[in-house]
């Protein structure tokens, strides 16, 4: 179970973390996405499928966070089908933006959850056992860290 964590806000939002919290969450997503990219098994033309979807899995992390002001302010974002259940309509969606600022820490568990975990975990979820290597593992550390000096996520 994560720890309780409260939003530390922005000037303009009184529900999305600082910016500045979220540049460096971001920073460190973007990292991890690299990382991942960088991975051997990601080389073609014989890519494996498991850290393929870790890593889509951690782009899509990455961008549902960079969208948060504009699921916020109810704007257009650039790839709504990404957005479950996201429809901009011009009118402020601060509970959506709640909802997704919550995903985006849920999925960074959750990655860290399945680079971790026994194999059985991601038979569980269809995928074949991969180890993903001390760098991967230490960029997803590196993400979870930086939700620390936030309260409520």
């Amino acid at each position: 179970m994560s720890p309780a964590i409260t939003t530390t806000e922005s000037p303009s939002s009184n529900v999305l973390p600082s910016p500045a919290i979220r540049a460096q969450i971001d920073a460190r997503l973007v990292a991890l996405v690299e990382a991942m990219l960088a991975h051997p098994q990601m080389k073609a033309p014989n890519r494996h499928p498991t850290p393929y979807h870790l890593w889509d899995f951690a782009m899509r992390t990455e961008y549902t966070l960079s969208e948060l002001d504009n699921i916020e302010a109810g704007r257009a974002v650039r790839h709504p089908g990404q957005i479950h259940g996201y429809r901009a309509t011009g009118k402020p969606n601060p509970a959506k933006a709640r909802e997704c600022k919550q995903d985006v820490f849920t999925r960074s568990q959750t990655f860290e959850l399945l680079i971790t975990a026994p194999p059985a975990r991601l038979a569980m979820m269809g995928l074949a056992a991969v180890d993903v290597g001390d760098e991967i593992k230490a960029k997803s550390k590196a993400v979870l860290e930086a939700f620390k000096p936030i309260e409520s996520f």
